[in-house]
């Protein structure tokens, strides 16, 4: 019941017939629209999957608010899933330009159908990892939330990974004002060998999963450490703002 009361108290009726299609998981595909910041977006949710889930946790609980002294201009969406991170984003920092990267099929064709009206998100259909090589799904039964990654250059289903080096380059950035990764574990490959791009890296948005992979939380912790100016928690991330 308080979390029913949550969803039509941010979205009214609409919130009520969102919950019951997460209950009763039908209609297939659920389209909300928002009504947030003056915009009438409306957004996909497959109702069988773990999208209604994911979507209370940032437009319900909003796990990404947070409140910043500067106008990011760019931002890194890793693990981007089928784009509610991303909008969220966008809405809050309407000048910011966002690179989301999903390497999922089924979430990345819903992340660029959700985006669509949101010019200053460019989705990435690549995987966050710590060298720049190809990657296969480990889950691809588990929730849509959860797909895992491995190397592996030889299965007909993989897909391109990449560092934040490389997108610092390719896309000429100067820094990254806000870094949010959920990757399932992979986050421990990519601050293992503490990266030298953190120094360009203003707010970092992590979900740690030392409970599908050991060493996560250690080997971010350690990575960063040089370049913590402050951390707290927002719902299931760690929020860490640098020095930079």
């Amino acid at each position: 019941m308080k979390r029913l009361k949550k969803y039509i108290g941010k979205f009214g009726f609409k919130g009520f017939l969102l919950y019951l299609a997460r209950k009763i998981k039908w209609p297939e595909t659920v389209t909300v629209g928002l009504g947030l910041a003056g915009t009438d977006t409306k957004i996909r949710l497959r109702s069988f999957s773990s999208d209604i889930d994911v979507f209370e946790q940032i437009f319900i609980d909003e796990d990404y608010r947070f409140d910043v002294n500067f106008e990011p201009k760019t931002i890194v969406d890793a693990g981007a899933n089928i784009g509610l991170s991303a909008i969220y984003f966008a809405l809050a920092f309407p000048g910011a330009d966002i690179m989301a990267l999903e390497p999922e099929s089924t979430n990345y064709e819903l992340l660029e159908t959700n985006t669509e009206e949101f010019p200053h998100i460019t989705p990435i259909k690549k995987g966050l990892w710590y060298k720049n090589s190809r990657l296969n799904i480990t889950n691809p039964d588990e929730a849509k939330f959860s797909f895992s990654l491995e190397e592996n250059d030889k299965s007909p289903d993989a897909v391109d990974g990449v560092t934040v080096d490389s997108l610092i380059q390719e896309h000429g950035l100067e820094t990254i004002d806000i870094l949010k990764i959920d990757i399932e574990g992979a986050e421990k490959e990519v601050f293992a060998e503490k990266p030298a791009w953190l120094s360009r890296v203003k707010i970092i948005f992590i979900e740690l999963h030392d409970s599908k992979k050991i060493g996560c939380s250690r080997a971010f912790y350690t990575a960063v450490d040089p370049y913590v100016k402050e951390e707290l928690r927002q719902g299931e991330n760690v929020v860490v703002i640098m020095e930079n």
